[in-house]
């Protein structure tokens, strides 16, 4: 009877070394050592291996500088697109260095305006109270602007406000106002007429006042003299011209008008002096201004009789010191009031120092800022859109060459890496050069105000523009890293 062997394992049969008799239909030769480990190692099960899901996904410094390199390529070979879209970036980034360093500006124009008028300055303005009488609207925007409460209506009272010489008279009480060095009435009038020879030239603001204002508004005299308390009492028609009035009277050395004749609305006065320059605040020029005596001011261009019977528009105060500032608006208020019997909410007139016009006029310039910061801030919105468009049309245009690279081994982060790097780079070229050209508008006086460049702005910009190449170019890099080899290398 023939015996059947039983199945044999080929892997136990290497290990276990000679294999069965010839009987059993088998290579009776023993396996060598090395072959019967050659089959065991090939038996074990492998070790895992990691998949991408576990590897780092940042890309090497070489395959960074590797996607720069292509990104420089591309956007040189696509010049005139590429230009537009830099262009784009260029123009948000230029708009927001300028337009923050305008509102700087702005705002340091305001202050250095408002402490030239004096960090020691009270003013005084009638104010009406009811609801009649002449230049109310006028005189509710000034307390607007303050932050001032605005006073209760008063139907049966629609007189009109007043400030009189006899006011100004009782706030030089030192008993009563001791922390006030220093009172000018005066009579502000606009649009005046100056004629000199056949030259004309129309007057900001003229000033009918006494010598006191010279110091309390900070004044300077360049050339002749300020005319003098005894000038007052004459009722002397002498007046003091700022540089830009003097400038346009006459061609030859503005110097040369003191002691000559001109005419104010018809009028003939004397100019006994120049002052000296102040500039400009915001589009206001500080210089196109004429301070005349009281007296004068009040026969010839008022045409009421002489001080201590009209109404004057103004009252300057100075205080002993700056910190006594808030005790001398306290007490002028305090001896208004009594004078005009009205009470703190009601009263017929307004005071205000130099902190709290720059206090309302940093405000307003903060808020002006902020809007044009804003609209700065849409146009770099919309260069990034510019870039998206640009990146989208070049996934599209280079699809083929995307599924070349992958083809040839090319990973998903490498194709991410490609185009978000020429997304930035687009970007950053951009923004630098719109930092130049914003810095460069610094230079450029806008609207009568000198720009600010404030620094921040500028690393601010970049930032953002780092950013929007960032954010805009992710969606065109991921479309372009997630097209598959085989669709694309199809694409046509």
């Amino acid at each position: 009877m023939r015996t059947i062997a039983a199945p044999i394992d080929p892997q136990q049969a290497y290990q276990d070394g000679p294999g069965p008799t010839a009987g059993a239909g088998l290579d009776p030769s023993p396996r060598p050592a090395a072959v019967r480990a050659g089959v065991a190692q090939r038996a074990r099960p492998a070790a895992p291996r990691l998949t991408p899901r576990h590897r780092v996904r940042f890309l090497g410094p070489s395959r960074v500088v590797e996607a720069l390199r292509f990104a420089v390529q591309a956007v040189l070979s696509a010049r005139l697109r590429s230009t537009l879209t830099v262009l784009s970036i260029l123009i948000g980034v230029a708009a927001v260095v300028e337009l923050v360093a305008v509102g700087a500006g702005s705002r340091a124009a305001v202050a250095a305006s408002i402490q030239r008028l004096g960090t020691s300055t009270v003013y005084v303005s009638p104010h009406q109270v009811g609801t009649g009488g002449n230049g109310s609207e006028q005189q509710n925007e000034l307390r607007r602007a303050l932050g001032l409460a605005p006073p209760p209506p008063n139907a049966t009272d629609p007189r009109k406000p007043e400030l009189t010489w006899a006011d100004a008279q009782a706030l030089q009480n030192s008993v009563l106002a001791p922390d006030v060095a220093a009172v000018a009435p005066g009579i502000w009038i606009g649009g005046v007429q100056a004629q000199y020879g056949t030259a004309s030239h129309s007057i900001g603001t003229l000033i009918g006042t006494t010598t006191s204002f010279l110091g309390i508004n900070d004044e300077t005299v360049t050339a002749g003299r300020a005319f003098t308390d005894a000038d007052t009492l004459v009722h002397a028609h002498d007046c003091l011209l700022g540089r830009t009035v003097a400038a346009d009277l006459t061609s030859a050395d503005p110097n040369s008008l003191v002691g000559r004749r001109i005419r104010l609305n018809g009028r003939p006065f004397t100019v006994v002096g120049v002052l000296g320059v102040k500039g400009y605040s915001g589009q206001s020029d500080m210089d196109n201004v004429a301070i005349c005596t009281a007296t004068s001011v009040a026969d010839s261009l008022y045409g009421y009789a002489p001080p201590g019977q009209g109404p004057i528009n103004g009252i300057a105060v100075q205080a002993n010191a700056p910190a006594a500032v808030p005790a001398a608006q306290a007490e002028v208020t305090a001896i208004l009031d009594s004078r005009h019997h009205t009470a703190p909410v009601d009263s017929d007139f307004v005071t205000y120092n130099a902190a709290s016009l720059l206090t309302a006029s940093s405000s307003a310039a903060q808020t002006l800022t902020v809007l044009l910061a804003v609209v700065a801030g849409i146009c770099l919105l919309v260069g990034g859109i510019g870039v998206m468009n640009t990146m989208l049309i070049a996934v599209t245009e280079r699809t083929k060459e995307i599924g070349i690279r992958k083809a040839v081994g090319a990973g998903r982060r490498d194709i991410l890496g490609q185009f978000l790097g020429e997304a930035v780079t687009l970007s950053m070229i951009g923004g630098g050069l719109g930092a130049l050209v914003g810095i460069g508008l610094c230079r450029l006086h806008v609207a009568g105000v000198s720009p600010v460049l404030a620094p921040w702005s500028v690393g601010t910009a970049l930032a953002v523009t780092l950013c929007t190449g960032l954010f805009f170019g992710l969606y065109p890099a991921y479309r372009a890293a997630a097209l598959s080899p085989i669709e694309a290398l199809r694409y046509e």
